[in-house]
């Protein structure tokens, strides 16, 4: 997490180096356009840049609060679970990783007498698409 606040850090003095550029370049009352058009996009990219990588800083620090301190009550709790449940759920897609899961072995008095549990086993996928489902309707909510 230090080397994305150093690079927003870098980021956010390359953007104020550049704004400079621009005041000096209509300063100077440039004949040409087509450098000052330039240089604004590259200002332009560099404020993407930025919003970028502050939105990866910003997740990083979500999921590093979820996985340190998951008791901590956030505003966006809800958001943040469908988002990690979600991207959970696609890097077992995309890694063609599914392994299957008996319920009945795995939580046998909570889920023992009801009638899935005599299934043979479930695809964690599912479970997953199933937990996002729960989520996002509110099943389940204390």
């Amino acid at each position: 997490m230090v080397s994305a606040i150093g690079g927003l850090q870098n980021l956010e003095k390359k953007r104020i180096e550049l704004i400079s550029a621009i005041n000096e370049l209509e300063m100077q009352k440039i004949s040409s356009n087509e450098e000052l058009k330039i240089v604004r996009q590259q200002l332009m990219t560099t404020v993407g840049d930025t919003k970028a990588v502050e939105q990866e800083l910003n997740l990083a620090r979500v999921l590093y609060a979820a996985i340190y301190f998951p008791r901590q009550n956030t505003e966006f709790a809800l958001k943040y679970a469908i988002l990690i449940v979600g991207a959970t759920r696609n890097l077992c897609l995309g890694g063609k990783i599914n392994p299957k899961i008996r319920v009945g072995s795995v939580f046998p008095q909570k889920y023992s007498h009801y009638a899935y549990a005599e299934f043979e086993a479930i695809d964690l996928v599912d479970l997953l698409l199933r937990a996002l489902m729960a989520i996002n309707t509110g099943v389940g909510a204390s």
